[in-house]
C-alpha cells in the first residue's frame, strides 16, 4: 500500500469523523467552546434505504406501503389538505421521492416512511444521533406507545382526539386490543366471570406494539389468524376469563392461564434445565381486583416478532403427590408440551393414599393432548400391557428419524427432515395449505356446535394440514369421511363408557368436579366423593376405590382431548376397553364385548360404534 493512499484515507477518516464529533460533543468541556447542534432536518425514506436494504424489503411490501394506493395523493389532498389526513398518510412526501429509486411498479402514492416513526435523520447517515421514536414517553404512554398511537388510535383517552373520517375502521384499534381493568370487581370471588373485553395492552410498557407487530412490514395476517384461533377466546368459558387468575389461589394456574405466567414459567425451566420440578414454580402476578386477563399474546410463544420461540427444553411435568414424568425433547414442540400434558395424570391416584369413601375426584385438566399423544397421563390399570403397537407413529412426526410414509416408500423425506425437526405438536398443528391459516392451529377444518360441550367437534370438514398426506399415501390414504368416521366412532365408544360409568352410580357432566351421584345436580354438595364399591371395606382404595376413580379418570381425560382420535387412538381404544371392563363386574376379565351386548347397551344407537372402535381381534382387548 503507497503512502499516498494511506494518507488519503486518513483524511478521509477524519472528514467521516466530524459528524460524529458534532454530534456526541454536546456537552461543555473546560477550556473548550460549546458546540451546538442544529435540529435534525428530514433526510428522507429514499435516504434511509441505501442503508437499511433489510427493513426496506419487509417495509415496501406492508401496510405502511400503502401497496394498494388507498388512498391516492390525491384524494388526501381532497379530504383535508395538509391536515389532518397529512398527518398519517405521507406527511413527509415520501411517496414521490421513493418512485425514483425503488422502481419496479413502485408509483408515487400517499406512505408513512422510516421518519414518521423515527426521529428526523439528517444528522444520522450511519454515524450520527436518531431518535428511536419521534414522540417522547409521557404519564400516559410509553414512546412506542404514543408514536403507535398517534395514527392507530384507541377510543378515549389513551388515544387523544379521534379524527371523524376513520369512525370504526383503519385508524382506530376497535378489534381486540380494549381490555378492561377492574375486571372481576372487588369481591374476591373467583366465579364472577365474563367475557374478556379485549387485549390486555400496556401503554407504559417499552413496547407495547411491537411485541406482536413487526412495524416495518405492518402485517396484520398472522394477528388475524391468532384471533380465531383458541389462544384468543374471550368467553368467560375458555381458559383465559374462568377464573381471576391473579388472586393467590389461582397462583399455580398462571403458568398457563396469563401470558405474564407463561413468559415467567418458560424462563424458569429453561434455567432449572434438567434438575426442573414443575412445583416449584410460583406465579409471578400480584392479587389485583383490577387485573385484566390475558389471552395467550404473541410475546408469549414468541421472543420477537420475527417469530422466535421461547424453547423452554425437555419438559417436566409433576403430578400429584411428587410424581415426574420427563418427556423426550421434542424441539420446539416444547413449547407446546408445556401447557397440553395435563396437571394430573392416571399415576396420581394410583400414588394417592387415604380413604377412599371420602376423597374428591382427581381432575385430569383439559386439553391434555399431548399425554394422550406419549401415552403417559391416563389410569392404568395393574396387569395391563400399554404400550403402543409398533406402527403408531405420531409421537414421531416432526422428529429425527421419523417414517417417511406408511408402507416405507423409499425415497421420501421423513417428516423431521420436512419440518425441520419441529416436533409433533407443531408439524402437524402449523403445516397447511394455506399459509393464512396457521396461526389458527387447526390441522382439520372442523365445526363446533353442541352447546353443552363447546370444545367438542361436531364435524369435520376438511384436511388443512399438508403433513398427513407425507405418511398417508396410496392406499393409505387420508379422507374427510375416515377423520369423521373415526370421530364419530370415538363419540359413540364414549357413550358406551357414560352408560357403564352410569351403571356405577357416577354421572358425569362438564362443571367441575365433573362426576356427582345424580343426573342434573352439579352441586358440589352432589359431587362423588365414595369411590368404593358397595361390597368393598378397603378405605385404602387399593381394591376398588383406585380403580372406580380411575376409570372415571380415563373418561374425563379423553372427553377433553377432542383430538384423542388423532393423537393416539390406541393408546385410548385401550383405556376405554380396560375401563369398561372393570366397571362392568369390578374384574379385568376381558368381558366388554358381552357387556356392550347386555340391556345396558343392546340396541342403543351407540352400540355397533362402540363395539366396532374397542373390541380387538376376537372381540377382546385391542
Amino acid at each position: 500500500m503507497s503512502k499516498r493512499f494511506r494518507s488519503g484515507s486518513l483524511l478521509a477518516l477524519m472528514l467521516l469523523l466530524i459528524p460524529v464529533l458534532i454530534g456526541c460533543g454536546s456537552g461543555n468541556k473546560e477550556g473548550a467552546a460549546q458546540i451546538t447542534v442544529a435540529p435534525a432536518q428530514l433526510a428522507g425514506a429514499d435516504a434511509c434505504i441505501n442503508c437499511h436494504p433489510n427493513q426496506k424489503l419487509e417495509w415496501e411490501v406492508g401496510g405502511h406501503a400503502n401497496l394498494n394506493g388507498t388512498p391516492s395523493l390525491a384524494s388526501v389532498g381532497e379530504i383535508g389538505g395538509e391536515e389532518p389526513c397529512r398527518n398519517c398518510h405521507d406527511p413527509n412526501g415520501d411517496g414521490v421521492r421513493l418512485a425514483g429509486v425503488i422502481g419496479g411498479n413502485w408509483d408515487p402514492r400517499p406512505v408513512n416512511g422510516c421518519e414518521i416513526c423515527h426521529g428526523n435523520g439528517g444528522n444520522h447517515f450511519g454515524l450520527g444521533p436518531i431518535d428511536k421514536y419521534r414522540v417522547a414517553a409521557s404519564d400516559n404512554g410509553s414512546a412506542q406507545f404514543n408514536v403507535c398511537t398517534r395514527c392507530h388510535q384507541l377510543p378515549g383517552a389513551l388515544g387523544g382526539e379521534i379524527t371523524p373520517f376513520h369512525s370504526g375502521t383503519g385508524r382506530r384499534i376497535l378489534d381486540t386490543h380494549l381490555g378492561t381493568p377492574g375486571f372481576w370487581g372487588t369481591s374476591g370471588s373467583d366465579a364472577n366471570t365474563k367475557d374478556i373485553t379485549g387485549y390486555a395492552l400496556n401503554p407504559l410498557a417499552d413496547s407495547p406494539c411491537t411485541i406482536c407487530h413487526n412495524p416495518h412490514s405492518a402485517s396484520a395476517v398472522i394477528n388475524r389468524q391468532w384471533s380465531l384461533s383458541r389462544h384468543a377466546e374471550k368467553t368467560a368459558a375458555g381458559a383465559w376469563a374462568h377464573y381471576n387468575w391473579s388472586i393467590s389461589s389461582r397462583a399455580s394456574c398462571q403458568r398457563c392461564h396469563t401470558t405474564t405466567g407463561v413468559i415467567a414459567y418458560l424462563d424458569f425451566l429453561r434455567a432449572a434445565g434438567s434438575s426442573v420440578d414443575p412445583s416449584k414454580f410460583v406465579g409471578p402476578i400480584a392479587p389485583d381486583a383490577n387485573f385484566r386477563p390475558q389471552m395467550l399474546q404473541c410475546n408469549g410463544c414468541h421472543s420477537n416478532n420475527k417469530g422466535g420461540l421461547r424453547n423452554p427444553g425437555r419438559v417436566a411435568e409433576t403430578y400429584a403427590d411428587g410424581a415426574i414424568i420427563r418427556y423426550d425433547d421434542m424441539g420446539n414442540s416444547n413449547l407446546c408440551l408445556v401447557c397440553h400434558v395435563g396437571r394430573e395424570s392416571g399415576g396420581s391416584i394410583t400414588a394417592k393414599t387415604g380413604n377412599w369413601g371420602s376423597i374428591g375426584f382427581i381432575n385430569s385438566h383439559y386439553l391434555s393432548a399431548g399425554g394422550t399423544l406419549f401415552g403417559t397421563t391416563g389410569y392404568e390399570f395393574t396387569g395391563i400391557n400399554y404400550d403402543n403397537v409398533p406402527f403408531f407413529l405420531h409421537d414421531k412426526i416432526g422428529r429425527e428419524g421419523s417414517w417417511a410414509s406408511i408402507d416405507a416408500v423409499e425415497g421420501i423425506a421423513g417428516t423431521g427432515a420436512l419440518t425441520g425437526k419441529q416436533g409433533p405438536c407443531i408439524s402437524c398443528h402449523m403445516s397447511f395449505n394455506i399459509n393464512s391459516e396457521k396461526h389458527t392451529f387447526l390441522p382439520l377444518a372442523v365445526e363446533r356446535n353442541d352447546p353443552d360441550h363447546p370444545l367438542k367437534i361436531t364435524r369435520v370438514t376438511d384436511i388443512r394440514s399438508t403433513l398427513c398426506a407425507t405418511c398417508h399415501r396410496g392406499a393409505y390414504a387420508l379422507t374427510v369421511a375416515e377423520f369423521e368416521e373415526q370421530k364419530t366412532l370415538l363419540a359413540e365408544a364414549m357413550e358406551a363408557f357414560d352408560a357403564q360409568l352410569k351403571q356405577r352410580g357416577y354421572f358425569w357432566a362438564d362443571s367441575n368436579p365433573y362426576f356427582f351421584k345424580s343426573a342434573g345436580n352439579t352441586a358440589r354438595t352432589n359431587a362423588v366423593i365414595n369411590w368404593l364399591s358397595p361390597f368393598d371395606a378397603d378405605i385404602t382404595g387399593n381394591t376398588t376405590g383406585k380403580n372406580n376413580m380411575g376409570a372415571a379418570f380415563n373418561f374425563n381425560l379423553i372427553e377433553h382431548d377432542p383430538g384423542a382420535f388423532v393423537h393416539n387412538r390406541y393408546y385410548v381404544k385401550k383405556l376405554i376397553y380396560d375401563s369398561i371392563d372393570w366397571l362392568d363386574d369390578n374384574i379385568l376379565n376381558n368381558s366388554v364385548a358381552a357387556t356392550l351386548d347386555s340391556a345396558t347397551h343392546a340396541g342403543k344407537p351407540y352400540q355397533a360404534g362402540a363395539k366396532a372402535y374397542i373390541l380387538g381381534a376376537g372381540g377382546g382387548r385391542p
